[in-house]
């Protein structure tokens, strides 16, 4: 069996899907389920919930449900069974576990005809369903769907049955622009001294977050600017642990800073990013859609999606 990467090591950037993609190729594959002529259709609580939704939209046909416990192995329904023999059984992964073999085999077993669809199916998939909306195209390809992202935080692998997936969510901050109010630019190329020296009297912002005590900030200021900004953080009352940026570069792009902050919060198993500058939010959203990114907006905040534009694209603006 093939080794799964690691999701907390930044050099593996799963395929991550988002809703409108999951909707999208559910609408596709609509005509083709509506002419199998299946007679009802079964969701596997909860991760199936999502694909089933779309499936019984788009056939018509009455939506029931199981109950699967993963420590027992054990399947039960989830409300009324249904009359129908012919069944369309949903899950949102076949993984390399036994959810969705247990189910279909405990529906077989009540005399029930079983085919199943999935929103993907890798290298490690433990079956083969008839219907697919994504075939991963290489061995070591992995899919990240758009309600897991809290998979990313170390804890989550540990963490008890029955925990709500939204307390496992790990967000690293910005620092300038969240917590204290972000000096323009031309201030530390005109004079670096005096705007440090400015930046260092700046009161907390009104429009920064109350974090809690277990999240951190990841921030592009160098690590020669530690001290000043820790006694900074101590004056305002700002406990989070701090993370610097270590590349000794003196005036690095957008494109360089963004990159260092994204990296270092997946190597940190964050499943979110709240960024106070524009343009590097957006750069995160894009290249780092396994990331939640939040552009802060001085307090309000916005989620951001990203995708790159081809080259030969061009905005023609009316003057």
């Amino acid at each position: 069996m093939l080794p799964k990467p690691s999701l907390d090591r930044p050099s593996v950037r799963p395929t991550v899907l988002d809703h409108s993609q999951i909707a999208l190729r559910a609408e596709a594959l609509a005509p083709a389920l509506r002419q199998a002529d299946y007679e009802a259709i079964v969701c596997i609580l909860r991760g199936g919930l999502h694909l089933a939704a779309h499936a019984a939209f788009a056939t018509g046909l009455p939506l029931h449900f199981l109950r699967y416990s993963r420590d027992e192995r054990g399947v039960a329904w989830h409300g009324p069974p249904p009359e129908a023999r012919r069944l369309l059984l949903c899950e949102d992964f076949a993984g390399k576990g036994f959810t969705l073999l247990d189910c279909e085999a405990y529906l077989r077993r009540g005399g029930f005809q079983v085919e199943t669809l999935v929103i993907c199916v890798d290298a490690l998939s433990a079956s083969q369903p008839r219907w697919r909306l994504f075939q991963a195209a290489h061995p070591e390809e992995r899919f990240l769907l758009p309600w897991e992202r809290h998979r990313r935080n170390p804890l989550a692998a540990d963490s008890p049955a029955g925990v709500a997936d939204h307390t496992l969510r790990r967000t690293a901050w910005d620092l300038d622009g969240v917590f204290v109010a972000d000096l323009e630019a031309h201030h530390y190329r005109n004079d670096l001294r005096a705007a440090l020296s400015r930046r260092d009297t700046l009161p907390l912002a009104e429009f920064a977050p109350r974090p809690s005590p277990d999240e951190l900030i990841i921030t592009g200021r160098p690590e020669s600017d530690a001290e000043r900004t820790l006694e900074w953080c101590q004056r305002v009352g700002v406990q989070l642990r701090v993370l610097f940026r270590d590349d000794q570069r003196d005036w690095p792009t957008p494109e360089e800073v963004a990159r260092f902050k994204a990296d270092r919060a997946l190597a940190l198993g964050c499943t979110d990013y709240v960024e106070s500058d524009a343009t590097q939010a957006a750069l995160m959203a894009q290249t780092y859609p396994q990331l939640r990114v939040t552009w802060w907006n001085e307090g309000r905040p916005a989620l951001l999606q990203a995708a790159l534009l081809g080259r030969s694209f061009h905005f023609q603006i009316k003057r």
